[in-house]
């Protein structure tokens, strides 16, 4: 058999298994099944998002978080009710610690 005859003979053998494995029947997974999977995913996103615990802010991102200008965070931080920590020379603030200001500043106002 020449090189030609083989590669004929190949290539009719591809197209064919090709066709086999497009009549196969594809597993499919039903519309309930998808809605349980992206259901779990989001809650497992929420508690992920609503756990502080490693959760840094720049000065900006804690203004937005407070709804306040960043020139409030400057000054809680000058006074000391807000501590950053410093990672290679940024400033971040743990959003455990701005909760906890929250928390703070919600208490008060309710004495």
């Amino acid at each position: 058999m020449d090189f030609n005859a083989s590669k004929t003979k190949l290539s009719e053998k591809s197209k064919r298994i090709g066709k086999e494995l497009a009549a196969q029947e594809q597993p499919s997974i039903s519309e309930k099944e998808l809605k349980e999977v992206i259901e779990r995913e989001r809650k497992k996103l929420e508690k992920e998002s609503a756990t502080p615990k490693g959760v840094y802010l720049t000065i900006q991102q804690a203004a937005e978080y407070l709804n306040v200008s960043k020139m409030t965070i400057w000054r809680r931080t000058k006074d000391g009710t807000l501590k950053p920590k410093r990672f290679g020379g940024k400033v971040l603030y743990a959003r455990a610690d701005i909760d906890d200001y929250l928390n703070n500043q919600n208490s008060c106002s309710h004495e």
